[in-house]
């Protein structure tokens, strides 16, 4: 009896060995999951509010969301609040340079309590390869907040070793000064693995669209301007090689000046008339402030005419926005909304009686505290 019960003890030791053998082998076969990697597109498609804390007094916290701490989609750019059981689409693309792509969601705290505590860190997750599958991470704090965010990464296939477009021969070149009050404005936008046409290409000159030719056979991109006012002017140039999500964009930002060519007599005299001139004051351009709703200001004044509010428009964004003008000052005021975290431009008009624009174009940049 007793070597009965030896054999049957042996033999279930010997299947539990054996069955523990099997099953590490499959865990080892398994595929591990796929990383991300350097030209990898992390897609941010959507946030889901499951619950949100509103403990500000001033309506709900805003969320927003950094990838690697470099802000992405603010929730305080919209004029609606998020509540609870309510999905917003986020529709954001952000190039991986690395294996680990950090996503953190955080909560602005407005009004007075913003300057008493730092944001609130919500959650944070890495983002994964998912091959373009959708993939929902949960983020929270319990009792107080929960949110969805639904993302996927693709990969472009190995064997395109595809790169963005490259922009060359800018003119006029950056930070240079013409006389031509009409110059042609031209680059060389091109692709090495697509052969772009004008559909991929976008083509601004101080935050206004305009219309262009695009030559494919030597990659040439011209424009002609029409008469331009004195003062600084900027160009931006959008290429992208595919559509979203696998293509790559390139952007090109750059400034010239157009000088101002009407020379006075000695000790000046009558029938000279210059553009108005602007100058800025607040923000300071390339300054950097804490303040999302800073006070944009400048001096707008022209020596032959006496400017009002009609004759001035004031840009931020691209977006015109209403401005406020005192004649006896010439000093012109723009109390902005909330601005997002990062770079904003800030582009001023004044037109003469004799139709004499003056323009200039500033950028500021909104920092976190």
């Amino acid at each position: 009896m007793l070597a009965k019960n030896t054999r049957a003890s042996v033999t279930t030791v010997a299947v539990a060995l054996i069955t523990g053998v099997i099953v590490a082998l499959l865990v080892a076969l398994m595929p591990t999951p796929a990383q991300a990697q350097s030209g990898d597109v992390l897609r941010l498609l959507s946030i889901h509010v499951r619950d949100i804390t509103n403990d500000e007094g001033d309506g709900a916290d805003e969320p927003y969301i950094e990838v690697d701490g470099n802000n992405v989609w603010d929730a305080g750019n919209t004029n609606d609040h998020l509540s609870s059981g309510t999905t917003r689409r986020i529709d954001v693309s952000v190039p991986i340079s690395g294996a680990n792509v950090s996503v953190q969601a955080w909560e602005a705290d407005g009004g007075r309590q913003h300057l008493i505590n730092p944001d609130d860190l919500i959650g944070q997750f890495s983002a994964v390869y998912t091959d373009g599958t959708e993939k929902t991470e949960p983020l929270g704090k319990p009792g107080e907040v929960a949110y969805d965010i639904t993302y996927a990464v693709d990969r472009a296939s190995p064997l395109t070793n595809n790169a963005p477009p490259e922009m060359l021969d800018l003119r006029p070149a950056p930070g240079s000064s013409t006389q031509n009050r009409t110059p042609l404005i031209s680059a060389t936008v091109r692709d090495n693995q697509t052969d772009l046409s004008e559909s991929d290409i976008k083509f601004f000159v101080d935050g206004n669209a305009e219309t262009f030719s695009y030559e494919k056979v030597s990659d040439k991109l011209t424009y002609q301007s029409a008469e331009l006012a004195a003062g600084q002017h900027t160009v931006r140039i959008e290429a992208t090689d595919a559509p979203p999500p696998q293509g790559l964009q390139t952007v090109k930002n750059w400034s010239f000046t157009v000088e101002n060519t009407s020379t006075p007599p000695p000790g000046g005299g009558p029938g000279i008339n210059n553009p108005p001139t602007i100058v800025p004051i607040a923000p300071a351009p390339s300054s950097s402030t804490q303040n999302r709703t800073p006070l944009i200001s400048a001096t707008v004044r022209d020596a032959e005419t006496d400017l009002d509010g009609t004759a001035i428009k004031l840009f931020v964004d691209g977006i015109e926005r209403t401005a406020s003008y005192d004649k006896a000052s010439d000093k012109l005021t723009y109390q902005s909304a909330k601005l997002a975290p990062g770079q904003h431009t800030v582009r001023i008009e004044a037109t003469d009686a004799s139709g004499l624009k003056g323009q200039n174009t500033w950028k500021f940049k909104v920092v976190r505290r």
